[in-house]
């Protein structure tokens, strides 16, 4: 599983094929079946579910501008940006325009500036580098006789394949890990005036052109969609835009909205590298 830190390959989401993470370690608790119920890989299955999470963490704390004095957020975000790997979303980022308002409540442009923030839980609950808070709670909050009791009141007995059963859905009877996460949680902030480098390429971005045929799924001929490579990180991203007057969004992964949207955070991560490198 790629670690979320400051590397370009993170940043991009090129990172390649890999294998998956391997089964993580089972606590005590959990290694003995309950009335038939291999209890050791449902454990697997509340991992994975913890991991999922950290993309809702994410969401939660980005989900309002951060209120910087003098100025305010105009707008929705104009880039965001989600990574995935297998267990789903872990990243999240977001580019927002800041200015100071006029007195028509109009951003005063000499002001305006940039403010990028990414949100990311960087603790594995396996876990597989030490042990952590994450992992410890993902230990000590998964209750096997609760869920087994959960699922047999479903009518899901101990055979039941559980990679098409959507489980999921029967966590409920143990605690949201949402909460715990967002503690966990880093968020990263990059401002414009401090990265030029990222200015200059949403400057470019202004000035480039969206030249694609609509081609709606499932009417007439569908282009070819080249697939994820399994195990590999990749990077949703949603752009805000203005066309012929009505506020226009794009959203997708891959090809030419990557195309578009990778530049600014390559410069991005330029500037985070430099502001990290020991003074000489």
């Amino acid at each position: 599983m790629t670690r979320p830190g400051l590397i370009l390959a993170v940043w991009l989401g090129i990172a390649g094929a890999a294998a998956p993470p391997p089964p993580a370690p089972v606590p005590a608790s959990a290694r003995a079946p309950i009335d038939g119920y291999d209890v050791a890989r449902l454990y697997q299955f509340w991992r994975g579910w913890v991991e999922f999470n950290k993309g809702a963490a994410a969401d939660a704390l980005l989900a309002e501008p951060e209120a910087v004095d003098g100025e305010r957020a105009f707008g929705e975000p104009l880039l965001r940006f989600t990574k995935h790997h297998d267990f789903g979303p872990f990243l999240t980022g977001e580019i927002r325009l800041y200015c100071r308002e006029g007195a028509d409540r109009r951003p005063v442009r000499a002001t305006c500036h940039y403010r990028l923030r990414r949100a990311y839980v960087d603790h594995e609950a396996g876990p597989y580098r030490g042990d952590n808070p994450v992992a410890r709670w993902t230990r000590e909050s998964f209750d096997g006789a609760r869920l087994v009791r959960r699922l047999r009141e479903a009518g899901l007995g101990p055979e039941t394949p559980w990679w098409s059963a959507n489980l999921h859905r029967f966590f409920d009877v143990l605690p949201s890990p949402v909460p715990m996460l967002t503690a966990n949680a880093t968020v990263v902030r990059l401002d414009s005036r401090d990265c030029p480098a990222m200015a200059r390429a949403i400057a470019a971005l202004e000035t480039s052109r969206v030249n694609w045929r609509l081609d709606l799924y499932g009417v007439g001929a569908d282009s070819p969609v080249e697939p994820i490579a399994p195990h590999a990180v990749w990077t949703e991203f949603t752009l805000r835009i203005l066309a012929e007057r009505a506020g226009v969004t794009i959203s997708g992964g891959g090809g030419r909205i990557e195309r578009l949207a990778a530049p600014v955070l390559a410069a991005a991560d330029a500037c985070e590298r430099a502001r990290q490198r020991p003074a000489s």
